[in-house]
């Protein structure tokens, strides 16, 4: 984000949107569960939460009331993830899952099942990438084409003689960026 705005959430249920140079809240809202993740777009219109009650939710910054809330079932929701812009959000969850929404409306564009619980997700500037971390050992790379189903590369253990270890992965970025690379 630009620093503008900041976004925090809370056990006590509540999330806080900060100005610059503040600490009091310009609003606060009561989501009525944990909030498990937080983030905001780079330019700080738009704010996305995940809670431990299985709900993704949108927020637009002029407003304590949510744009839009998606209910994922029976799970908590422990990573979200927004594009710069906004207008793409990302969710992981304990069921297992990986969401990909629109700004633009509460149903999924997609979801993907792991191979077990989503703690960490990630989404590139332009949200045409997603990143999970599964329980089950794995990050799996997304490409966002929009279509029914993402293109997934899944990264980890390989089937057959290797060792049944956790691959420890000790930084993982992209970049569609090539000039920097030797």
């Amino acid at each position: 984000a630009d620093g503008k705005y900041v976004i925090a959430g809370s056990n006590n249920q509540k999330i806080y949107l900060f100005g610059e140079n503040s600490s009091t809240p310009i609003w606060n809202s009561d989501i009525g569960a944990s909030i498990k993740s937080v983030d905001i777009s780079a330019n700080g219109e738009y704010i996305v939460v995940g809670d431990q009650d299985s709900y993704v939710y949108l927020f637009d910054k002029d407003s304590s009331t949510s744009v839009w809330s998606y209910d994922t079932v029976d799970s908590y929701v422990r990573s979200v993830s927004i594009s710069e812009d906004g207008n793409y959000i990302t969710a992981g969850d304990t069921n297992d899952m990986v969401w990909l929404f629109s700004k633009d409306s509460s149903t999924p564009l997609w979801n993907y099942e792991t191979g077990d619980y989503v703690p960490s997700v990630d989404i590139s500037a332009d949200g045409q990438y997603i990143v999970a971390g599964s329980g089950d050992k794995k990050v799996y790379n997304f490409k966002n084409s929009l279509a029914d189903r993402p293109s997934v590369i899944p990264y980890g253990p390989r089937s057959g003689s290797e060792p049944d270890e956790p691959v420890t992965l000790r930084w993982f970025a992209g970049s569609d960026d090539i000039s920097n690379l030797t």
